[in-house]
């Protein structure tokens, strides 16, 4: 029979024999591991679409006014192709997309003794229309997680709105008016996100900062009204072709 000294004696040994056995497993998978990103050379095209929204929140005093708004926006929807180029464990992706999205914005008159009483406060939902290039660098953490992150550059080419103009405050004022010509017609973000890939299938998770406008002329005075958009995205994708 063996001793309890005995028993503690063998001991190291299997110590060792386990820490042989997890080094040269670790071995293995770091060799096949990097063999995969050695052959990860691919240039790829895909399509990809899926939802938006806008999450910017804002309030202004302009002039005897209040502007602004809280909350996320509607839940809206985007769509393109994006060409990808692996090179080992990193990549390269830009895009081009469709977006569309809405802001509903919110305006309080703090002078409102002409108007009749519940007409010192109206409201309105602004649709935007853009076409959208970003363009991201990233890497694979494993073979099925890939983090990005890069510029995007949007161009804001269709702009309208759901607005009562016979308001009295814009009768008046043009307070929406004005809101609307101050929009950026081109807007540059950072976008980051995270890349979930099956074979040809990706899902990716994304969030993006804008600045979508930086003043407002209202009566013939320039206010300092800047909306910066904090924006979710969740998109699908699927890779057409791989060369």
């Amino acid at each position: 029979m063996m001793t309890r000294n005995q028993k503690h004696a063998s001991r190291p040994w299997a110590v060792c024999v386990f820490v042989a056995v997890l080094f040269c497993s670790g071995s293995v998978l770091a060799q096949e591991k990097e063999s995969l990103y050695k052959r990860n050379r691919h240039l790829s095209f895909g399509i990809r679409a899926g939802f938006n929204q806008l999450g910017a929140d804002f309030v202004y005093r302009v002039d005897k006014f209040t502007i602004g708004t809280s909350g996320l926006g509607d839940l809206y929807y985007h769509a393109g192709v994006f060409v990808r180029k692996d090179y080992k464990r990193w990549f390269v992706q830009p895009e081009l997309l469709y977006e569309f999205n809405t802001k509903h914005i919110t305006v309080v008159n703090h002078n409102p003794l002409p108007f009749p009483y519940g007409y010192n406060a109206a409201g309105g939902v602004f649709y935007m229309s853009n076409l959208v290039l970003p363009v991201r660098v990233g890497g694979h953490l494993t073979k099925w997680l890939a983090v990005s992150a890069g510029p995007s550059v949007h161009w804001h080419f269709y702009e309208n709105e759901s607005i009562d103009y016979n308001h009295p405050i814009n009768q008046e004022h043009r307070v929406f008016k004005s809101i609307l010509d101050g929009f950026n017609r081109v807007s540059v973000g950072l976008r980051a996100g995270v890349r979930f890939s099956y074979k040809r299938l990706s899902l990716e998770m994304m969030y993006e900062n804008r600045t979508l406008m930086r003043r407002i002329e209202l009566n013939g005075r320039t206010y300092p009204f800047r909306i910066n958009s904090g924006q979710y995205l969740i998109s699908g994708g699927f890779v057409v072709f791989r060369h």
